[in-house]
């Protein structure tokens, strides 16, 4: 929806970013970072506009406020199934 320009946002100027569920591993922190360390299992959570970040791809740099901790016992696709649904469901209730 995003690329056919029907979703809630437009795409920016080229070249547009997509996505915003991602899992992975903490490769490196920007300044300031603090909760996180170098090799920690992480997941994002759509807390930003993919026309500024975007994370289709083997790396992605996301602000830290969208990234959380991957629960214990969950692999990688499962804690990126997460958020989708859920945050789906609140804003169909707030």
């Amino acid at each position: 929806m995003f690329r056919s320009g029907t979703y809630f946002e437009r795409p920016g100027a080229f070249p547009a970013r997509l996505g915003y569920s991602a899992s992975g591993i903490v490769e490196s922190l920007g300044d300031g970072v603090t909760g996180f360390e170098v090799g920690d299992a992480v997941s994002t959570v759509a807390g930003f506009s993919m026309r500024n970040y975007g994370v289709y791809g083997e790396a992605a740099i996301v602000p830290a406020s969208a990234v959380l901790r991957r629960p214990e016992g969950l692999g990688a696709a499962e804690t990126v199934a997460l958020w989708g649904p859920f945050l789906t469901a609140y804003g169909a209730l707030v």
